[in-house]
C-alpha cells in the first residue's frame, strides 16, 4: 500500500494523461478488461440464480420452508417462556429433550435436503459419533471431562447406536452419510486452544454437541423456537 500510495503521489505531481494512457496499452488493459468483463457475463447468463431474489426464489422452489417470527416482546422475554427454565445439568437435560420429549419421536422432512427424521434419532447419531471419537485412539488428546461426558452418554436411556444414517431425496450429490465431517472434536479443541490464548472462556462438550446437531436436520426445529415460531401463528405439527 505505501508504494502504491507513493506512485501516485508522483504520478499526481508529475504524470499526465499520455502517460497513464502509454502505460495502459503497453500492459494490453483494454483487452484483459474487455476478457475480464465477458467472462463475468458468461458467468451471470448461465448461473441457477444471478441476484438475490432469483436466489430466494430458486430456495423456495427446492422446498424451502417459510419461518414464523416473534415480535419485539418475545425478544425481550427470552426464551424461557418456550424452553422453560435452565437444567443445570446441560448434558442430561440435552438427551431429555431431544429424546423423552413430547415430539422427539415426530417424524418429519426437511426441506433443503428431503430427509426423514426425528428428533430421537438425529440425538442418537450425533452422541454416537462424539462417543466413538472420545473413545478412539486419540482420546488422551480430549479434555478428561470431554471422555467423561462420553461415558455418560453410553448410558443414556435408549441411546442405541442406529444402524444407518436417514437418507437424502433432494440435492443427493453429497449425502452426509459419506462426506460429513470427521474429527470434528479435535476442530473444537484447536479452537479451545486459542480461546485460552484470547483469554476467552472454552467451549463445553455440551456446546459442541449442540453445535454439531445445529449442522444437520434440527436446525429445522431449534430456529423455529429461537425466532418465537412456537408461541405465534400457526406452526408445523413436528415442531
Amino acid at each position: 500500500p505505501e508504494l502504491e500510495l507513493a506512485l501516485f503521489r508522483a504520478l499526481g505531481r508529475k504524470g499526465s494523461v499520455s502517460f497513464v494512457r502509454s502505460v495502459l496499452e503497453a500492459e494490453d488493459t483494454l483487452t484483459k478488461l474487455a476478457t475480464h468483463i465477458m467472462e463475468s457475463a458468461q458467468k451471470i447468463a448461465t448461473a441457477d440464480a444471478a441476484t438475490g431474489e432469483e436466489l430466494n426464489d430458486k430456495f423456495a422452489a427446492g422446498g424451502g420452508i417459510v419461518m414464523s417470527f416473534g415480535g419485539r416482546s418475545d425478544y425481550f422475554n427470552g426464551l424461557e417462556p418456550r424452553v422453560g427454565s435452565p437444567k443445570p445439568r446441560l448434558l442430561e437435560a440435552m438427551a431429555q429433550e431431544h429424546c423423552g420429549s413430547a415430539d422427539s419421536n415426530a417424524e418429519w422432512t426437511t426441506g433443503n435436503y428431503g430427509i426423514a427424521t426425528t428428533a430421537f434419532k438425529e440425538f442418537c447419531l450425533v452422541s454416537w459419533e462424539v462417543i466413538d471419537e472420545l473413545r478412539g485412539p486419540d482420546k488422551e488428546s480430549f479434555p478428561q471431562d470431554w471422555r467423561d461426558a462420553a461415558e455418560k452418554m453410553v448410558r443414556f436411556k435408549d441411546n442405541n447406536r442406529p444402524d444407518s444414517w436417514p437418507i437424502e431425496t433432494k440435492n443427493t450429490e453429497h449425502p452426509r452419510s459419506k462426506e460429513r465431517t470427521t474429527n470434528f472434536l479435535k476442530a473444537a479443541v484447536e479452537k479451545n486452544q486459542l480461546l485460552k490464548e484470547m483469554g476467552e472462556k472454552v467451549l463445553l462438550i455440551e456446546e459442541v454437541l449442540a453445535l454439531r446437531l445445529y449442522t444437520g436436520p434440527l436446525f429445522e426445529k431449534y430456529n423455529a423456537v429461537n425466532r418465537g415460531g412456537s408461541l405465534v401463528g400457526e406452526n408445523n405439527a413436528f415442531m
